[in-house]
């Protein structure tokens, strides 16, 4: 009696939006919670107890403003909703997350401060296919246990140097897809070589010229990386004379005579 009371209170409060939650049609697995295509426009404002995942995806929640505080939950899917906006408190009562999937979204920027008090037991962080423009250098600061980190797809022209410093553990990482011109050997250079499974770069207009130089010589160096990229399309764009070229072979003289 009571969970059927809690049930109806919080349709109520989610004005009658809340079916996949509770209430009859509720599709509710020991620790899952599935509110995939729900037709929500926010997000609950409870979570059941001991929920440790929570489906999301393919609703209308464009605005993420903050999650029910839960001491459980581990992954959260918010993944095609035309997110826009996240607020920088958005994930701070998410204590023990560890996948979060903000996948197919509207984002195109993200502040600084998102993840500087949670989650900071994140492993999987997928940003994939939004509209970023730039991976700021303290946005993911904070984050030293993340594994996976999907930012494809996007329309990210700079990435500040020091940007993925921290995460010593990651061993996947996916920036194909977006509007790089100059690769930088510092985004992966201070990560453990043996840790890393998965490099994407491919789809990227890479600009062969001076300033990529000193970042081709760490490459041919980096046996580990050679590994990683082989047989991806990760060539030249630019200049004319080099398009279409495998990254790794114009030469110092070649690179510098495009300035």
């Amino acid at each position: 009696m009571a969970r059927i009371i809690f049930c109806f209170l919080t349709y109520i409060l989610l004005n009658g939006q809340c079916g996949c939650c509770f209430s009859s049609e509720c599709i509710k697995a020991e620790h899952f919670l599935n509110c995939k295509e729900r037709n929500l426009t926010k997000i609950p404002p409870s979570l059941p107890e001991g929920v440790k995942s929570v489906d999301l995806s393919n609703n209308h929640i464009s605005n993420i403003t903050s999650i029910p505080e839960t001491s459980t939950l581990r992954n959260l899917d918010l993944s095609s909703n035309g997110v826009s906006t996240l607020m920088y408190h958005a994930f701070d009562n998410l204590d023990n997350l560890e996948t979060l999937i903000l996948s197919n979204n509207n984002i195109e920027k993200i502040a600084d401060d998102i993840f500087v008090w949670n989650p900071l037991k994140l492993e999987v962080l997928r940003l994939d296919n939004n509209k970023l423009e730039f991976i700021q250098h303290f946005l993911l600061y904070d984050l030293d246990k993340l594994q996976e980190l999907d930012l494809h797809n996007n329309n990210i022209s700079f990435i500040h140097p020091h940007a993925f410093a921290h995460l010593s553990h990651l061993t996947r990482l996916r920036l194909n897809g977006n509007n790089l011109f100059t690769f930088e050997h510092k985004w992966i250079s201070g990560m453990k070589s043996n840790f890393m499974t998965e490099l994407k770069f491919e789809n990227n207009p890479w600009s062969c010229d001076c300033a990529m130089t000193p970042h081709v010589k760490w490459m041919k160096s980096a046996k580990w990386f050679q590994h990683l990229i082989h047989g991806q399309a990760f060539t030249c764009q630019s200049p004319a004379s080099l398009k279409d070229q495998n990254i790794l072979l114009p030469t110092v003289t070649e690179m510098n005579a495009a300035c």
